[in-house]
């Protein structure tokens, strides 16, 4: 038998690929099914990440040995090759036909953003089969494709539970058990659960099937992708199925581990929660100031206000009225939304509450310094809580510092290309806390308008947003230093079987 190779990455999206293509194959079928124009091409894409999943599982193997640079380093190669497989389809398809632009479909699908080149009339019309697609590669994406690949990869040991560390998004250090594959199990219920429950609420509010599938798809992962061009404008005079997105979305940005919690009776545990009190607080201020100033200025009733608000809170991006005559204090109060984000642990993007709150603690804590130099002081997010571990804070302050410093060349460079500051820092923003709905010139969503150069800045944007960006800073210095000591000449094993 010939020997596999010790290759984390291809073990990764071998079993990535594997689970995305049977996500594909459904859409094949669907595509069939209902006569549509796209089945070959589509059963072709299958065929190709089929292909992909065999070389990665039956080629590569598990190192002996598993160190962080890897974990981080496979990770972050993992999910660029797979988004790049992901806009397959939409090139041979023909639903787009630039490879640019499907790579960013693909990138903003399974990072969750929702942005899309796809607008108006003809997203109504790309068919049964790669509108499922396209809503898919948000729920696959939501729960994180390499999580999905830790479900099926029990055999990495302590390595598995490294993987899930480096695709959970934020710093949180709430496990459920010491087992990976068990928590990504768990997680994948949950997850499951509230997407179940949530197409069976739109489908009693008078969704098809299919509308409803795809919809709670997207709802669920906080991602926004909409197989109508209107999102929800449709629907913005039905409050019954306003509140309920609403709760979904809310649900869908909250600690799924307050849910399997809750499931086993552990109440008390969850009240006592630091961050979801601050979550639901967060809601509770952002909603009332937003609905308050627009009823004010008579723009939009309450609900769609609300709705609104948590959609950009939970970086959700569902629209169902415009925000362009809003008046400018719930136009700040979105965007400091799109910074926040929702809890650690869900499926939501930006800087999370948990970060936040740790960040304002330092802060005071700092402050009280200033007075009392020889005060002993600890993190903490909550009255009675635990200490925060200091390396924890280390690396809450560094993804603040990564995230200003990657924010500020963003958004220069998008400007560079044309667009005006407001337009910029808002679609930056937009992509790196993977919210999809912008404000400025891109409101109107139709992100074909990016010059090439400036969809590869939010290509860039979106996967660092998705990654928590260390991931991908660690990939970047690992091949810096790979490549300067191959020019010297210098051993580089240390850098094998990422």
């Amino acid at each position: 038998m010939k020997r596999r190779l010790p290759l984390l990455a291809g073990l990764l999206i071998g079993w990535s690929s594997a689970v995305t293509s049977t996500s594909l194959a459904i859409a094949s079928a669907l595509e069939f099914l209902t006569h549509g124009p796209h089945g070959v091409p589509l059963v072709i894409s299958t065929f190709i990440m089929v292909a992909v999943a065999a070389l990665g599982i039956y080629g590569c193997a598990a190192p002996a040995h598993i160190h962080r640079r890897h974990v981080y380093t496979a990770v972050t190669i993992t999910w660029i090759v797979i988004t790049l497989l992901g806009a397959i389809p939409y090139v041979l398809t023909g639903v787009i036909s630039n490879p640019l632009q499907a790579w960013f479909e693909s990138t903003s699908g399974f990072t969750t953003v929702g942005s899309s080149t796809l607008s108006g009339e003809y997203l109504d019309h790309i068919g049964y089969g790669v509108g499922f697609w396209r809503a898919s590669t948000q729920w696959i994406g939501g729960i994180g494709v390499v999580v999905l690949a830790v479900m099926a990869l029990p055999v990495l040991g302590v390595g598995g539970l490294e993987l899930v560390g480096a695709e959970a998004p934020g710093p949180t250090t709430d496990k459920f058990t010491p087992r990976a594959n068990t928590n990504a199990w768990r997680l994948a219920g949950v997850y499951l659960t509230l997407t179940v429950c949530c197409a069976l609420f739109l489908y009693s509010r008078g969704l098809t099937p299919f509308e409803a599938v795809t919809s709670s798809f997207t709802t669920v992962a906080t991602g926004g992708f909409s197989v109508k061009s209107t999102s929800f404008a449709t629907f913005s005079n039905d409050p019954i199925l306003l509140i309920g997105l609403t709760f979904f979305m809310a649900f869908g940005a909250t600690d799924m581990g307050v849910f399997w919690r809750a499931w086993r009776g552990q109440w008390p545990s969850i009240w006592v929660h630091g961050e979801l009190r601050a979550y639901l607080g967060w809601i509770a201020v952002a909603c009332a100031i937003v609905a308050g100033a627009n009823a004010f200025a008579g723009v939009a009733d309450p609900i769609n206000s609300i709705f609104t608000t948590v959609s950009f809170l939970t970086t959700t991006g569902f629209a169902s009225v415009s925000w362009d005559d809003w008046p400018a204090i719930s136009l700040f109060i979105l965007l400091v939304t799109m910074f926040t984000g929702g809890m650690t642990g869900s499926t939501t993007g930006g800087l999370k509450i948990l970060r936040c709150q740790i960040s304002w603690q330092v802060m005071k804590n700092e402050l009280m310094l200033e007075q009392r130099e020889h005060q002993i002081v600890a993190v903490r997010i909550g009255p009675g809580q635990a200490r925060i571990p200091r390396n924890v804070v280390r690396s809450v302050l560094a993804f603040h510092i990564a995230f200003i410093v990657l924010w500020l060349f963003s958004v220069v460079g998008t400007t560079m290309y044309g667009f005006d500051p407001w337009t910029s820092i808002a679609a930056v923003t937009c992509s790196m806390s993977t919210i999809g709905i912008t404000l400025g010139g891109l409101s109107h969503g139709d992100w074909s308008v990016l010059p090439p150069g400036a969809q590869f800045i939010h290509i860039i944007d979106m996967l660092a947003g998705r990654l928590e960006i260390l991931p991908m800073a660690v990939t970047i210095r690992t091949l810096a230093e790979w490549i300067r000591y191959r020019s010297m000449g210098w051993n580089t094993s240390y850098f094998a079987d990422a």
